[in-house]
């Protein structure tokens, strides 16, 4: 039987799709394979009516494509791990294994934003973006935290607070083996070790390792303080400057010394203090 040829954007987009409706059919068995949709409120609903928004491929070609996706395009795992990442980006050398993957990638390059907001006006590089963007106009949430109830507007959103229920730190500093929940917390740390300081203030031109550090910066050239405290009123220019004063109210010593017990309000009072045992054990060796 000759293989079907299938565009690699229906594939991207059925499988998403695809991914999506296995969940559904997890979260409610009742609900049949071939009507699988985000507003199933019965199993003996109508597919045509509530089929999902985002399906792109006709109806009476998803069988056919599923099974030529399944079958045809990677008879076996050999030939699917020699089929990955064959697309090259000619700007930056990335490589992708879908050349959909690859094109939304190049809209990076050529700053091209071809799917616009409908609320807003405000463009994006794909359709994935625009649709998690517009939830920030309806304030819808779906991915919800089953440890304590929170909800999120992304699965990567969600994905990260688990972690502080979790406890998991997968991305380790290569320098020192210092362990973070986010990937971007782990660049901004790798900084230290770089010395990298990408953010210039344009008043005095100095340099900062991470982007809120600019910005708490700047406040001094603007006099800006965003930062009130609800119980004397106090106004401070980051959010760290509230949190400390806030324990003056609160007597909250969140940092205790490993050594003695001793706590303290602030972590540079503990720092300081610290320094007491170290030249203690000096003296007495």
């Amino acid at each position: 039987m000759p293989v079907k040829k299938v565009k690699e954007e229906e594939v991207d987009d059925f499988l998403q799709d695809d991914l999506f409706a296995d969940q559904k059919v997890k979260e409610d068995p009742e609900l049949d394979h071939d009507c699988k949709t985000e507003t199933h409120t019965s199993p003996t609903f109508n597919c045509k009516e509530e089929q999902s928004p985002v399906m792109e491929i006709k109806q009476e070609e998803e069988s056919d494509l599923k099974e030529d996706f399944q079958k045809d395009s990677f008879p076996t795992n050999e030939m699917r791990h020699t089929a990955m990442k064959a697309h090259h980006c000619t700007e930056c050398g990335k490589t992708f294994c879908w050349k959909s993957h690859l094109k939304s990638h190049q809209k990076i390059h050529t700053g091209e934003k071809p799917y616009q907001c409908t609320t807003c006006g405000k463009s994006f590089r794909t359709r994935g973006e625009v649709n998690t963007h517009q939830r920030t106009h309806t304030g819808l949430k779906p991915y919800q935290c089953t440890t304590c109830g929170k909800s999120f507007k992304t699965n990567s959103d969600l994905v990260t607070h688990q972690r502080t229920h979790t406890g998991e730190k997968p991305y380790q500093c290569s320098d020192c083996g210092k362990a973070f929940s986010q990937t971007s917390n782990l660049k901004s740390h790798q900084r230290i070790h770089t010395g990298e300081k990408p953010y210039q203030c344009s008043d005095c031109g100095k340099a900062f390792n991470q982007m809120s550090h600019l910005q708490g910066h700047q406040r001094i050239h603007t006099g800006v303080k965003p930062y009130q405290c609800t119980t004397c009123g106090r106004s401070f220019k980051t959010k760290a400057e509230l949190s400390s004063h806030q324990r003056t109210h609160t007597k909250e010593k969140p940092y205790q010394c490993t050594i003695c017990g001793w706590s303290f309000r602030h972590y540079s009072a503990l720092t300081a203090h610290q320094k007491v045992h170290t030249r203690l054990e000096y003296e007495q060796n």
